[in-house]
This record gives C-alpha cells, sequence and structure tokens, in this order.
C-alpha cells in the first residue's frame, strides 16, 4: 500500500479534517493526500514554491526545520499527522513528543519507515550507509535509519497511546490515543533503547504488525468514530 492510501483511508473517519505533513521532499504523498486543509513542513522543499495553484488548494508550506515550526505554537490542532522527517532516533522523538502537544483528541499520528528493510538502511548515518551501499554493490536507495527504535521507545513509556504498524507496506507505524495495560509496557531503560540495532528491530514483535483495515477497526472503537 502506498504511504497516501493508507493516510486517506484514516482521514476518512473525520468529516472536516486537518492535515499536517513533517517531511514533504518532493511533495509525492503530500499532494496525493485528500483533505481540506493540509499543512506541509520541510526545510528545503524539492519542489517549486508556490506550486500550480490547482495543487497548493487549501495548503500551507512552511520551508523550515520541523523544531522551528513546532516552536511557533500556533495552536492549530490536527486530526492527522504524517512524520517523514530527517530519519533519527533522536528527530523522530522530538517530532513525535511535538506531534503529541498539536494532535487532536481523536486524532491519529503516523510514523514512517519504522521497519528498516536492510541494514545499511538502518544505520543513523545517511552519509555512513550510502558509503557502505556503494562498497557492497548495493542499488536500493533505502534510508530508514533508526526510527524503528520510537516504537519500543512509545511500547515502553507511552502508556497512553496503543500502536500499530501497517503491514501491507513498508512499515507505517499508526499511534492513537487508547490506554494500555500496564502489563504491556516492557521494562526497558532508555539507554538500553538507544543501543538498539538492526537485528533487535526485525526480530521483534514490538512493532505489531496487522493488516491496514484492522488498525482502522481499532481506531475506530477507540474514538466511536
Amino acid at each position: 500500500m502506498l504511504r497516501s492510501d493508507v493516510i486517506n483511508q484514516f482521514l476518512k473517519l473525520y468529516d472536516d479534517p486537518d492535515y499536517l505533513e513533517v517531511g514533504v521532499d518532493e511533495g509525492t504523498t503530500f499532494f496525493a493526500v485528500d483533505a481540506p486543509r493540509k499543512v506541509a513542513v520541510d526545510p528545503e522543499f524539492k519542489f517549486a514554491l508556490p506550486p500550480d495553484p490547482e495543487r497548493a488548494k487549501g495548503c500551507t508550506f512552511h520551508p523550515v526545520p520541523s523544531d522551528s515550526y513546532f516552536a511557533q505554537d500556533p495552536g492549530r490542532r490536527y486530526d492527522l499527522i504524517f512524520l517523514d522527517g530527517l530519519h533519527t532516533f533522536e528527530q523522530i522523538l522530538k517530532d513525535f513528543t511535538n506531534a503529541l502537544a498539536c494532535i487532536k483528541d481523536d486524532g491519529i499520528i503516523i510514523v514512517d519507515d519504522v521497519i528498516p528493510s536492510s541494514y545499511h538502511a538502518s544505520l543513523p548515518d545517511l552519509a555512513l550507509s550510502f558509503e557502505l551501499r556503494r562498497r557492497i554493490g548495493q542499488q536500493d536507495g533505502d534510508w530508514m535509519g533508526d526510527v524503528y527504535k520510537i516504537v519500543f521507545l512509545i511500547e515502553s513509556y507511552f502508556q497512553s497511546h496503543s500502536f500499530a504498524t501497517v503491514a501491507e507496506n513498508h512499515g507505517q507505524l499508526i499511534v492513537w490515543k487508547e490506554r494500555r495495560p500496564a502489563e504491556s509496557l516492557p521494562a526497558r531503560s532508555v539507554e538500553q533503547i538507544g543501543r538498539l540495532g538492526f537485528c533487535d528491530a526485525r526480530l521483534s514483535d514490538a512493532f505489531n504488525l496487522m493488516p491496514c483495515s484492522d488498525i482502522l477497526a481499532r481506531c475506530r472503537r477507540a474514538y466511536g468514530l
């Protein structure tokens, strides 16, 4: 399933949704998302601003780092926030906690690229990832970094939220507000999470892989939508 296909399914839960995307790049996902009001945040958009008026209808563009955008605290709240920015654990942790502050009570946060496709794709250093790929003759351009660590952090420290990972694609984590029982919180220190590597990610059941339709049904039940 394409990123936008998943996002659009969850946006249909709401009558008049507000959408925020962090990490827009060329806009492939952003422009394919169907929402009346869309906000794009990226330090360097790979398309001309302003874009074609028809594509830009209902859209607002912020060519700044996500930290700068969230620092503005405009008071705007979103039904769905898609996080696909810099693929490091440190940055996704900042983006996720900032997203929690501006998501609506019945809103959904989607984190992209939580399942690394290969060892080199899991490296948080982009230059090192590309150099290793070159040396071993790999042609794919995947780079997920160590975003996967956010799953372990949410599982252990964000009891107020439930989550599951879409099984039909590269790994989109869906997070919604639904408290989990205490026994669902594995005992991990933040330091232990920071030391997790590729094998820990690929051999773990923490991602809670689930068909997108099942995750959608769980969100509906949790929010009474």
